[in-house]
């Protein structure tokens, strides 16, 4: 019997009578569900919840099994002109561009290539891809680019520099170092994802924000997406001001740190809108078609963007997933541009984003067939916004409309469950505050063989020391160490023009040299916390042979210690 006739006679059977009256009974269960969404209701608690909050602007969407069952703007999009938002006002939406970067990538991988996500990146870019060590060189896959396996540190303020570009990434990578162990540790890279981005050019053979209009954005239909990168942002009258927080005051972005910032355009330049993001999130939960049932991608090709592949800290997710909360969530792997993870027992694939003035979160419920995206301006301390209001989103979306968050839990999330963590006070910056060396022994330049060159001068109007690397510009501010060091001083560095964002410390480290003390090096931690890099001062010494106290050692530099630097002098020929 062929297989028309079994089909034909199955079709006549009680059994599937019985499997079309449950589809059918299921259809209308979710139908029901979804009508339940009282639309008033949940603007209500937005409208209420955006005024705990200092977020002058919000956008929301919500999708359920295709369709769009929430689509608003709240707020305003400038605190001057006061307009209102819209569901088609424009957002930066950082990190969730990494759901584009990969899915661009894994699409221009399996249809213009050969190769899959599992194929060595030397296999694209030959003996042009080098990292720290030949293992990593040799054996890194695109997979590990993506699902960040990479396991060197983020060294992110590595893009403030004005020579980097995203082929000139691949020079830089083999000068950073890890401490790290590849393909165990999570390391979270924007660096990588730039990577990603140019691995796309080299395939598609045209800039990324090109290849990603064309294979994505255009057959979407998100027609009002654009990028940091190329978009007129002086010029955009649908474009919500970004926003920061600087000692309780909000400062809009500059449009101009937008652009730069975004230079790796994979990992954070996306602009999207509301109703757009409502195709992208139906895109994915329909395994790569469109609204109108177009197919754009192969369904097997979405699910390797979705394949968990390394496992993450549980700490982001600790406390919600004890009993301490009513309700379970996690997200404790990573996929490409996803975390995947569960909420209320359904799989849920997620990703923040936040860059300076932008704040954003997209979660997918696939079984369930929900996405939730919100985008805001302004700050969002340890998520507490996004992800109380995505949880409440998420459960009337599911139904569930006596949810476990209202207006007053989404203002005081995580209380009454857990106690807020304290807002950081603001470091003080008093330039009354001065170093006991000469303040001109800290003039120079310094450099470092990753990063390329800073130099540190005194500006006479400003009254203090100034910091310039590439585009950014900071005015630095001594601060005295809480214990007596003679040999490290500590400053702080607070945004000038468009680097409007302030530096973590940078710890200059002192020398005798015969009878005079002298400024040999800095130990940058503002551009990486984990593995600082050390910045050489010109005219010291002829290799980066300055050690610098690690957060342990900072206040007490040892005899033993100088008479390791001496010996290395000794070795290196370096009169001190």
């Amino acid at each position: 019997m062929d297989l028309f006739n079994i089909m034909l006679q199955f079709r006549k059977s009680p059994l599937c009578r019985w499997i079309c009256l449950i589809a059918v009974l299921y259809g209308c269960v979710f139908e029901f569900k979804a009508a339940e969404f009282d639309t008033a209701e949940v603007a209500r608690v937005i409208e209420e919840t955006l005024k705990c909050y200092n977020n002058p602007g919000l956008a929301v969407s919500v999708v359920v099994r295709g369709k769009t069952i929430f689509s608003r703007g709240f707020g305003v999009k400038d605190n001057e002109t006061k307009q209102p938002v819209t569901p088609d006002s424009l957002f930066g939406i950082a990190s969730v561009s990494k759901s584009f970067a990969a899915t661009l990538l894994v699409k221009l991988l399996y249809e213009e290539t050969e190769l899959t996500v599992d194929s060595r990146v030397q296999e694209l870019l030959g003996e042009r891809f080098r990292l720290m060590d030949e293992f990593r060189t040799k054996e890194a896959t695109f997979a590990d680019l993506m699902g960040h396996r990479m396991a060197i540190p983020a060294n992110n303020r590595l893009r403030f520099d004005s020579n980097l570009t995203r082929q000139s990434l691949l020079e830089r990578l083999p000068l950073l170092p890890s401490n790290d162990q590849f393909r165990v540790q999570h390391s979270y890279s924007n660096l990588f994802y730039g990577l990603v981005t140019y691995l796309a050019e080299v395939i598609g053979e045209d800039t990324w924000e090109n290849l990603l209009t064309n294979h994505l954005l255009k057959p979407l239909g998100m027609d009002n997406t654009t990028f940091a990168t190329t978009a007129n942002l002086k010029s955009m009258p649908n474009l919500a001001t970004g926003y920061i927080e600087f000692r309780n005051e909000l400062l809009p972005v500059h449009p101009e740190f937008s652009r730069k910032w975004g230079l790796l355009a994979g990992s954070g330049a996306v602009m999207s809108t509301a109703n757009d993001m409502t195709k992208w999130m139906n895109f994915h939960l329909r395994e790569g078609r469109a609204d109108d049932g177009k197919r754009i991608m192969a369904s097997d090709h979405v699910e390797e963007v979705h394949k968990a592949r390394s496992l993450t800290s549980f700490s982001s997710s600790l406390e919600l997933r004890q009993p301490q909360f009513p309700i379970m969530t996690t997200q404790s792997v990573y996929a490409h541009g996803f975390r995947r993870g569960y909420y209320r027992g359904y799989e849920r694939l997620v990703h923040s984003g936040s860059t300076l003035g932008y704040k954003a979160l997209m979660s997918l419920l696939p079984a369930a067939q929900i996405g939730v995206f919100t985008a805001m301006t302004g700050v969002d301390t340890n998520y507490v916004y996004r992800s109380s209001l995505h949880y409440f989103l998420t459960d009337w979306a599911l139904g569930l409309s006596e949810s476990w968050l209202n207006a007053t839990t989404i203002c005081s999330f995580p209380e009454p469950w857990r106690r807020a963590s304290r807002k950081p006070r603001p470091m003080r910056l008093d330039p009354s505050w001065k170093p006991a060396l000469n303040i001109s022994l800290f003039e120079g330049t310094y450099q470092n063989k990753a990063y390329g060159y800073l130099h540190v001068r005194y500006n006479e109007s400003l009254e203090t020391l100034t910091l310039d690397y590439g585009w950014g510009r900071w005015q630095l501010f001594y601060t005295p160490l809480s214990s007596s060091n003679d040999s490290t001083h500590r400053f702080y560095g607070k945004g000038i023009d468009i680097t409007a964002i302030n530096l973590f410390p940078m710890y200059f480290v002192q020398d005798s040299r015969g009878s005079e003390d002298v400024i040999v090096g800095m130990r940058a931690t503002a551009f990486e916390s984990k593995l600082p890099p050390v910045f050489v001062k010109l005219g010291m010494t002829k290799e980066a042979a300055v050690t610098v106290p690690d957060s342990a050692t900072r206040f007490c530099i040892t005899t033993h210690v100088f008479l390791l630097l001496f010996l290395i002098g000794l070795h290196l020929e370096i009169i001190f």
